[in-house]
């Protein structure tokens, strides 16, 4: 199977799993006085996993480069798995440091292993977490512990 169709196979399972999960929410009660209900954020995630499957479409329908495999380059297995691994840590680390700093020391950390020069992670680190913030305690009311 070629880069193209895994990419766009990819896309459709996105788009798929996202329009899924916006269908499952139809049956979600509503709240009254317009508040959010329980739809809210399957909703968020299911428009997030479209939103994906459209760049990885676009991205599986664009001339490829030579890949690292192709060009002789080693190919690492290692940051995927250390990506995972920083991932994961988050609900371990959230309850002892907080959700805020928690978020903050995983995005930098899975941005680092992403290549991403280190102001930039910062950046987006202090970017992710502000917008985190500012959704849930803010703007719905929901501390983040």
């Amino acid at each position: 199977m070629t880069d193209t169709n895994k990419d766009l196979t990819a896309a459709a399972l996105l788009a798929g799993l996202g329009v899924g999960l916006w269908w499952i929410t139809e049956s979600f009660p509503d709240l009254p006085e317009g508040y959010p209900g329980p739809a809210l954020f399957p909703r968020m995630i299911g428009v997030t996993l479209l939103a994906a499957a459209v760049a990885l479409g676009v991205t599986g329908l664009r001339p490829k480069r030579r890949s690292a495999a192709a060009r002789g380059e080693e190919t690492a297995w290692g940051p995927p798995a250390l990506i995972v691994a920083v991932v994961s840590s988050f609900p371990v680390l959230a309850p002892h440091i907080g959700v805020a700093p928690a978020v903050c020391l995983t995005c930098i950390f899975g941005a680092l292993l992403l290549r991403v020069p280190w102001r930039a992670a910062l950046l987006l680190a202090i970017g992710v977490t502000g917008v985190l913030y500012g959704l849930f305690t803010v703007l719905l009311g929901i501390p983040l512990a």
